[in-house]
């Protein structure tokens, strides 16, 4: 991919300036698409867009308030990878409150989903960055296992009507608990039969 000279000027010109002269370029009517053009070309290699990602690293807030910076956030929401989407959001949960309260920040916080994120990291990356956790699995499981429970309960007809998997799985628990009680009666009854037998032998 070959990066023209009037747009690698304009590039390097862009990064040149500082973090609020890039947030003042948000929130004109005419610079704001001279950002969106950075974000969105294909001209623009990623590393490029990447350096802008951070340049508003600690700004997003602001962004995220202004009419017209808040499609520039939104812009850069849509050309970011995973980790740098992660690593906006995370910085803007300390101002969610804020956000939420604001006429344009409440759209920022809905679109990225800042209070899922700060409950349930794991589900946010899954939703939003299609990364699923390493534990998923083990709750697969889980769920596969209930409902064996369940399907169990339902074929020997020990089940009753209505009965939720918790209740399928308490009733599968007491009766190993009651079966293995059994057991250990049925041993006790076999060993008080041989010590008689060995009694019996000895008096012989």
């Amino acid at each position: 991919m070959r990066l023209d000279l009037g747009t690698l000027t304009l590039t390097c010109s862009l990064f040149a300036q500082s973090a609020d002269t890039l947030l003042s370029y948000a929130s004109s009517p005419i610079a704001s698409h001279l950002l969106d053009k950075v974000l969105t070309s294909s001209a623009v290699p990623p590393k490029y867009r990447r350096k802008l990602f951070l340049a508003f690293m600690g700004k997003y807030d602001a962004l995220a308030t202004d009419r017209l910076g808040s499609r520039v956030a939104d812009t850069v929401w849509a050309t970011a990878d995973g980790f740098m989407k992660e690593k906006i959001a995370r910085s803007l949960i300390p101002h969610a409150t804020i956000l939420g309260n604001d006429r344009y920040g409440r759209y920022v916080v809905r679109k990225m989903e800042l209070h899922l994120l700060q409950r349930r990291p794991d589900e946010w990356r899954e939703a939003m960055i299609g990364v699923k956790h390493h534990f998923a699995h083990e709750k697969e499981q889980q769920q596969t296992e209930v409902k064996g429970v369940e399907a169990e309960a339902k074929k020997e007809g020990k089940g009753a009507e209505g009965e939720t998997a918790e209740e399928a799985e308490k009733r599968r628990k007491k009766e190993k608990k009651d079966r293995k009680r059994k057991e250990r009666e049925r041993d006790a009854i076999d060993d008080v039969f041989e010590m008689a037998k060995k009694a019996k032998k000895e008096r012989a």
